[in-house]
């Protein structure tokens, strides 16, 4: 992608590496997949509930699709870690 499409007002402002909408979602896609990778007896609702108690300002970076977000980035970590989320 060029430097242009990056920075075409069309995309999201979380979209661009310096926002910090994004470097919050990359935190929380760390995090999640860390606690996967450490708890491999942890399953998606336990996951899930980690990021909604701890990460920071969710309900402001994820407006209007919060739930959407914490399901995506929890089932996205299990699948790097080879579970099925159950």
């Amino acid at each position: 992608m060029s430097t242009r499409e990056r920075m075409s007002p069309s995309r999201s402002c979380c979209s661009h590496p310096h926002s910090p909408q994004y470097g919050r979602a990359r935190l929380d896609w760390m995090i999640v997949l860390s606690l996967a990778r450490t708890f491999t007896t942890a399953d998606a609702a336990e996951l899930a509930r980690a990021m909604y108690e701890e990460s920071a300002r969710l309900d402001e970076h994820k407006a209007g699709h919060v739930a959407d977000d914490v399901t995506r980035t929890v089932m996205k970590a299990l699948s790097v870690v080879g579970q099925d989320g159950s």
